[in-house]
């Protein structure tokens, strides 16, 4: 990307739209023309941040005297106008868990004239001396020193800004000009943004279990949550034939002897069922032994690599379980933190001998009252259990509504969902198709249309309310990961068919299509949608903008595509002249709102890297591919290069960029966006 004749093919793009800017007398249309001067300034400050620019990192440690040197990117050593230190390094973690919420550097910063300051430096944090940039980097595993990335653009960056700036505000007025019910509607949208013989626990002591907090990946939540992750990992679904998920996470733990010997592991590859010697959907964790008790996936399958890894996470888990190591349920005050520990944990010295007696013998006794069928006894030690944990966890403790949300979303999160709606929007959207060829069943198509209505009204209502429960429970609006963009694209689809709904039903039935097919495609990564506390770099303000313009413009262009497919189903069954033109025009009203808002998501991704990694562009595959899509959809925006029906194959083909920006890059390139 930084080779000489890379950088003259951007140069020669700039030449040569330029000359044609001035053949077609751009300048007479100032808002488009500034649109063009806008990405070409964006080229000139990319160009000078690289040839003028100086980047390196900087590593720091208590106690040594100031340095004023850093090292570059080419390894040469660069003098710093300054002389810098540090006073102190930390890291802060979210209340009673482990998860980091951000890492701190406190830097004292010494002129030439002799005066200090001290500036704290963060990630999205950025320190600022003398036009140099200072960003939060890494650090030392004994956190007495720290990582630090400089950066010195007194020159490109702000060009680039600029450039940024005058996009912006061009794509807003132009895409208002074009589209302004649209616009005006879709902005209020974003600012608002096989059961054998095992036993099971009784149903009502399983539900009291679920009400205890239990500290899991970094976070704590109901057991609930982690019952309801571990019968998903272990059985494809959150049931198990007639058991709820709680049922079946306490029935492995409190009678081990039957569950060993149940199939409740769902194993999809074959060649891992190969190495079990058994076909079967379900497997019991003996299967995964031999008579004489060796463990038949111990050798890795090097053509299966990712599906072995699986079964035996699997395995792993269940035996985590089994040893109680799952169980983080009993916090404990020490120090001025909250430790949480299992039944099976090492405890500390200096623990009260009956609280120590507490957290060993508990769960026994629920066990031994669950075998003699006394479940009143259990439910009353697990009210014990839950109200040490609020004496002891205190703050740390989620607060009850958060609880109260994330009860409520597990109960109401389904898989079906999204199939049900991408069966029903693909019915609707053939039938309405069907129904607009004929004049004589213009009223079936008007049923058909409030059928429509009716089930993007549910969807809507369905998906707002899981959308709102897990921004609850999570503190921070669910827009981290890849679960989570896909829930927000089905959310958005849904609210567009509803504005499409009255005039275009064909377009509210794609987009019914669209809602079904993205609610559809997250719960395939449902096995770990787990809510989980943010990662330093991602408590930005900027995340949920970035995410939620980005995943509009995605759901104008899956519309758009879809429009195109019916164009070209209807041209090949029975061409209609009429239909066609309808919907080309409805597709090029789509289309630049579509690439609006997918330019301002990737420029303000790019404002964003700037602020947390020091750089607003690094080639990352995330962001090459989704300046590609940008690049390719840009082109029917241009009249004169598509006519009708190429411009909806163009578009239906051109959908395969989005498909491998979002899930190409994600699975198989990876990246720093590796997280969404």
């Amino acid at each position: 990307y930084y080779a000489p004749w890379f950088m003259a093919l951007w140069g020669t793009l700039i030449l040569v739209g330029f000359v044609v800017m001035i053949h077609h007398k751009l300048h007479q249309r100032p808002t488009l023309f500034l649109l063009h001067i806008a990405f070409i300034i964006i080229l000139i400050g990319a160009l000078l941040t690289h040839t003028t620019s100086k980047e390196g990192t900087l590593h720091l440690t208590n106690g040594e005297p100031p340095t004023c040197n850093f090292t570059t990117e080419d390894n040469i050593v660069s003098e710093l106008p300054f002389a810098i230190s540090l006073q102190q390094f930390n890291i802060d973690y979210y209340k009673g868990t482990d998860a980091p919420m951000d890492y701190i550097s406190e830097l004292k910063i010494t002129k030439k004239d002799h005066t200090s300051q001290t500036i704290t430096v963060s990630m999205n944090r950025v320190g600022k001396v003398n036009n140099y940039r200072i960003y939060q980097q890494g650090y030392d595993e004994d956190l007495n020193g720290t990582y630090l990335s400089i950066s010195y653009d007194p020159i490109g960056r702000p060009l680039t800004l600029i450039g940024y700036l005058l996009l912006a505000i061009t794509l807003i007025i132009i895409t208002i000009k074009h589209f302004r019910t649209a616009t005006i509607a879709v902005v209020l949208l974003l600012f608002s943004s096989n059961l054998q013989a095992q036993r099971c626990v009784d149903n009502d002591v399983a539900t009291e279990m679920g009400t205890l907090m239990v500290l899991h990946q970094g976070r704590i939540m109901p057991l609930q949550t982690l019952a309801r992750q571990f019968t998903i990992k272990e059985c494809g679904k959150d049931t198990y034939h007639h058991m709820s998920a709680e049922q079946v996470f306490c029935s492995v733990l409190f009678f081990p002897d039957e569950w060993l010997k149940t199939p409740f592991i769902k194993i999809k590859s074959k060649s891992t069922k190969e190495l079990l010697n058994k076909k079967s959907k379900f497997y019991s964790p003996r299967d995964f032994y031999d008579k004489q008790g060796n463990y038949l996936l111990h050798t890795p399958l090097k053509n299966d690599y990712k599906a072995h890894c699986a079964a035996d996470e699997q395995l792993h888990l269940i035996e985590s379980h089994l040893n109680g190591e799952l169980l983080k349920i009993f916090p404990h005050q020490h120090s001025k933190d909250v430790v949480w520990y299992s039944p099976a944990s090492a405890l500390p010295s200096d623990i009260d001998n009956d609280e120590w007696l507490f957290i060993r013998h508990t769960f026994n006794l629920i066990g031994e009252n669950i075998n003699k069928g006394d479940k009143e006894t259990a439910i009353y030690l697990i009210k014990k259990i839950k109200k040490y944990q609020q004496q002891q966890a205190l703050e740390s403790l989620p607060s009850n509504a958060s609880i109260r949300a994330e009860r409520a979303y597990n109960k109401l999160t389904s898989k079906i969902f999204g199939m049900i709606y991408t069966t029903i929007g693909l019915l609707l959207l053939l039938s309405i198709m069907a129904c607009e060829s004929n004049k004589q069943w213009a009223n079936v198509a008007k049923q058909l249309q409030r059928v429509t209505l009716l089930f993007l009204v549910v969807g809507v209502v369905y998906l707002l309310v899981l959308f709102i429960l897990r921004w609850i429970t999570a503190h921070h609006i669910p827009l981290a990961s890849g679960y989570e963009t896909m829930q927000c694209l089905a959310i958005l689809s849904a609210c567009l068919g509803l504005w499409f709904n009255r005039k275009q039903p064909l377009l509210s039935a794609a987009a019914l299509t669209t809602t079904g097919t993205s609610a559809m495609v997250s719960s395939f990564g449902e096995h770990s949608p787990a809510i989980t506390n943010l990662v330093p770099v991602l408590t930005s303000p900027l995340l949920s903008l970035h995410v939620t313009l980005v995943m509009t413009a995605y759901a104008l262009l899956a519309i758009v595509a879809i429009n195109g497919l019916m164009v070209c189903i209807k041209q090949t069954i029975n061409p209609n002249n009429t239909f066609t033109n309808n919907a080309t025009k409805t597709s090029k009203l789509l289309l630049l709102p579509a690439v609006s808002f997918l330019c301002l998501g990737i420029f303000t991704g790019a404002v964003w890297a700037d602020i947390s990694w020091g750089r607003y562009w690094g080639w990352d595959p995330k962001e090459t591919w989704a300046l590609i899509t940008l690049l390719i959809y840009s082109m029917p925006l241009h009249p004169t290069i598509f006519k009708t029906i190429a411009f909806h194959i163009f578009c239906l083909l051109a959908f395969l960029c989005v498909i491998i920006t979002y899930f190409g890059v994600n699975f198989l390139l990876g990246g720093r966006h590796s997280y969404a």
